[in-house]
């Protein structure tokens, strides 16, 4: 754990983030970087607060460009100041991530040295209505037709990602939600290892108060899909 960074993207964080930062600091982690991903003025406390943690930095983007954009933004200042390191882990700022999954998914640095290690949402929640489940469920089986591999939960936002990897994965397109797909298809393309790990249900819901909501829009993520698997057969 002492080998690994925290990065958190954060847009209009509400009062979940100094929660799980009161959490994540009670474990040796050698730091934790949230990037502030252009958010208003109201939100200036909870950063505020947030900058009093020990071993916690505050990135700043100055406009709002998305989620992927502001993961990057933390890759580039991890690999320019915080070298020394195994991996970075990613999760949400908005209270979806339980701290056991975090560390579930951490403690698999030790084993997964060589790829991206995904924490697989349980998506039969009685937090998502049927039409979500099903939708998660097709996404996946397209996916698989797409990619011609089977990942049940390509845009988990809670996962690790190797030191190593880090170059490659910071130049992966999309600013939004569509980088985290990105980045997997490229793992495929390269012939990364992916490793699914099941953690806890799938907290999102129509009254879901997360910033970065990547499971509500069908329709955005079926059009990200096949626009990455277009671009994808350019390139050959």
């Amino acid at each position: 754990m002492e080998q690994i960074v925290v990065c958190i993207p954060a847009y209009n964080p509400k009062r979940a983030l100094i929660w799980l930062l009161e959490r994540l600091t009670e474990h040796p982690f050698r730091r934790i970087v949230i990037v502030n991903d252009g958010s208003d003025i109201n939100s200036d406390k909870i950063f505020e607060e947030a900058a009093r943690f020990e071993n916690v930095d505050i990135l700043r983007v100055e406009q709002n460009r998305g989620k992927g954009k502001a993961i990057k933004t933390g890759l580039q200042y991890i690999m320019k100041n915080i070298p020394t390191v195994k991996g970075v882990l990613t999760c949400g700022a908005d209270g979806q991530h339980y701290i056991e999954d975090i560390l579930k998914v951490t403690t698999t640095s030790r084993i997964f040295v060589d790829g991206i290690v995904l924490g697989m949402r349980d998506f039969n929640s009685e937090h998502l209505s049927v039409f979500h489940r099903i939708h998660s469920q097709s996404m996946s089986l397209l996916f698989k037709i797409l990619f011609k591999k089977r990942i049940v939960d390509f845009q988990s936002g809670l996962r690790l990602l190797p030191y190593h990897q880090l170059s490659w994965i910071k130049s992966c397109p999309g600013n939004s939600s569509n980088f985290d797909t990105n980045v997997i298809i490229e793992a495929i393309r390269r012939g990364v290892p992916i490793y699914e790990l099941p953690i806890g249900k799938a907290r999102m819901s129509q009254s879901s108060f997360l910033q970065y909501d990547e499971v509500m829009n069908p329709k955005l993520i079926t059009a990200q899909l096949l626009q990455s698997y277009l671009k994808k057969h350019e390139t050959f």
